[in-house]
């Protein structure tokens, strides 16, 4: 009768490579290196595209803000009132019912962006839809400036020209 399994003694195999697996100093400090000038150069651009858009978003806010004002006025058959307010910190406007004193809206414009007015600092829309005054305002953030004309025909422009006429 003939062995059924024969058990081999374990072979033990000496370790070839004894040094430990890793980063060495250098290569961590390298890498870090990269990773630092790839943020100096990604981050301004960053902040540019984020500043472009909060005042491109600002201006068509405020400029869906302006019709719906007229909207409203025309509907409810009353004098709607859009007023800005300046600030040190962040200007605003207000959007009110005159008739009736009610406030229907009030916004902050983000940080940064800012309003020069010509004139007056308001847009009085008629129930008929119409403006009171013609008029216009300057929305600037950064260098960036656009214009913002309104008309007595109850027209709201939106422009980056300087027009000498109203």
């Amino acid at each position: 009768m003939g062995k059924l399994y024969s058990r081999q003694p374990r072979r033990q195999f000496p370790l070839k490579n004894t040094k430990k697996r890793g980063f060495t100093l250098p290569e961590i400090i390298i890498v870090l290196t990269i990773l630092a000038i790839m943020t100096a150069i990604v981050t301004p651009q960053y902040t540019g595209r984020l500043q472009k858009e909060r005042f491109d978003n600002a201006l068509y806010q405020l400029q869906g803000d302006l019709r719906w004002a007229q909207s409203q006025a025309k509907s409810r058959g009353e004098l709607v009132k859009v007023a800005f307010y300046p600030s040190a910190g962040r200007d605003s406007y207000r959007i009110t019912a005159l008739t009736t004193a009610q406030l229907l809206k009030s916004v902050m414009l983000p940080q940064g962006v800012t309003v020069n007015y010509y004139g007056t600092t308001e847009i009085i829309f008629q129930s008929n839809g119409a403006i009171l005054q013609n008029g216009h305002f300057t929305l600037s953030s950064n260098g960036r400036k656009r214009y913002v004309y309104f008309y007595q025909t109850g027209r709201i422009r939106l422009t980056n020209v300087l027009r000498k006429n109203n």
